[in-house]
């Protein structure tokens, strides 16, 4: 993790490759946060929200062929205890009306 943001890089590919990458909130891919084609095989990513977010990558070679997606990894950011204490405290305030 970086101040306000993470880098997330993956193995190099082939000479002349690009990256097709994309950022999700959900597995399924359904609603997508951020889509890039990128020169290089990383990317910053300024002011994630917290929560878990879904990350895949597509080699696409020089001619436009992409290649399938590789494997989906998972990020989980922020404070899983302060999401838990919020939880327990709306439940208190819930119960006390």
């Amino acid at each position: 993790l970086q101040e306000g943001g993470v880098q997330v890089s993956w193995p190099k590919g082939q000479e002349g490759q690009r990256y097709h990458f994309q950022l999700s909130r959900d597995a399924q891919f359904r609603r997508i946060a951020q889509e890039n084609t990128l020169e290089d095989n990383s990317i910053a990513l300024p002011g994630l929200g917290i929560g878990t977010w879904y990350m895949r990558v597509a080699a696409v070679d020089d001619d436009g062929f992409t290649h399938p997606y590789g494997p989906t990894q998972v990020l989980k950011t922020g404070c899983m205890p302060c999401r838990v204490l919020a939880g327990v405290g709306i439940v208190l305030v819930i119960l006390a009306l």
